[in-house]
């Protein structure tokens, strides 16, 4: 069995995050440029159902990388109450 730190799978749920924003960005500028150019062929890409999908993968890696967070967060805040619990039996 491999061990990972929380540090680690913070790390790992910020650069989804981090990533997903990027991709939002680009589809952005992207859908921009599109509108810029004469040819239809890129409109027709950005103006239909195709965006949805490509907005489905930021919306997928944002959604998995809060999860991890939240779910680090969680760990360390349930790990900080029960040392605090043991803390206040000891005394």
């Amino acid at each position: 069995m491999r061990a990972v730190s929380r540090n680690t799978v913070l790390l790992l749920g910020v650069l989804l995050v981090v990533i997903a924003g990027f991709d939002f960005y680009l589809l952005q500028t992207l859908a921009r440029m599109a509108k810029l150019t004469p040819s239809l062929a890129d409109d027709a890409v950005f103006d239909s159902e195709i965006t949805v999908g490509l907005y489905v993968l930021p919306a997928f890696l944002a959604g998995i990388g809060v999860n991890v967070v939240s779910h680090v967060l969680i760990q360390h805040l349930t790990d900080a109450q029960r040392r605090f619990g043991q803390h206040l039996a000891d005394r």
